[in-house]
């Protein structure tokens, strides 16, 4: 087993299972008493939520496939370990050739990276007029910091639906 406990709902749940009554309160009072701290279960619960920023729109409603180059490019960061240390891979592809055109790694998941890995597409990359960049909600993405580069650049921001992971799946 890993170093991980679980909650008390769950640890109930299996002793249930198990042959053994035991409510949801005994085992988070156990667990206390034992000093074990619950670990929030990592997988992401996704429900569809209602988008309240009108300003927040999907541009690419799916469709990721272009004709020619930069005309739509999709970016998100990710989170991988490295010796226990958890480290930010931020990636921007551009749709046409479905190649990664920047990316950058942060010990932080910061604005400054998801920015800095924007300006080194940009750099790469000639004639970058009407583009589109698609990324999901993320509070980096739609920060004032990194939405005032986008206004700046004159890109079009598009962001998948509040709730709906598989509409920036292509990253």
């Amino acid at each position: 087993l890993s170093n991980e406990t679980f909650s008390g709902e769950i640890i109930s749940k299996v002793l249930t299972k198990e042959g053994f009554t035991i409510s949801q309160g005994k085992a988070r009072q156990l667990m206390k008493e034992l000093g074990l701290v619950p670990v929030k279960d990592r997988k992401k619960l996704f429900k569809k939520q209602e988008n309240k920023d009108k300003s927040l729109r999907d541009l690419l409603l799916r469709n990721f496939k272009t004709d020619k180059p930069n005309v739509a490019w999709v970016g998100d960061v990710t989170e991988f370990k490295l010796s226990d240390n958890p480290f930010y891979l931020c990636v921007i592809i551009d749709l046409f050739s479905r190649k990664v055109i920047a990316y950058r790694i942060n010990s932080q998941n910061t604005t400054t990276l998801i920015s800095n890995t924007f300006k080194d597409a940009v750099a790469r990359r000639e004639n970058c007029k009407n583009l589109i960049f698609h990324s999901d909600r993320g509070t980096n993405y739609t920060s004032f910091q990194y939405r005032e580069l986008m206004r700046l650049l004159h890109v079009k921001e598009s962001y998948s639906d509040a709730g709906s992971p598989h509409d920036n799946a292509v990253v």
